[in-house]
């Protein structure tokens, strides 16, 4: 059986801005194939550079479609680099860390 629900969604550029904060040291999303979106909801402060790492999962083996590529030429049109990937003990899932250079 179905039961619709209704979530709430704000970006992270409303929440860095109703918290009046300076930076994010770390942004981490695991939002299960929607990270392009979450990043997208991001831009202003990507372009302030007020983020200095993102940290999102990445799934290589599900029925999602692979945004990676968009992701990365996203983060590194804003200046990040790609740092770190690790590999999740079981599947082709792996954390992805990007930092501000």
């Amino acid at each position: 059986m179905y039961f619709p629900i209704t979530v709430k969604k704000i970006t992270v550029d409303k929440i860095i801005s109703q918290l009046d904060l300076l930076s994010v040291f770390l942004l981490k999303i695991d939002v299960e194939g929607a990270e392009l979106l979450v990043l997208r909801g991001a831009l202003d402060s990507l372009r302030r550079r007020k983020i200095l790492y993102v940290q999102l999962e990445n799934h290589d083996d599900d029925l999602r479609d692979d945004k990676s590529i968009e992701i990365t030429s996203l983060l590194s049109s804003y200046g990040f680099i790609r740092i770190e990937r690790v590999k999740h003990s079981f599947g082709n899932y792996y954390e992805e860390i990007f930092k501000l250079v």
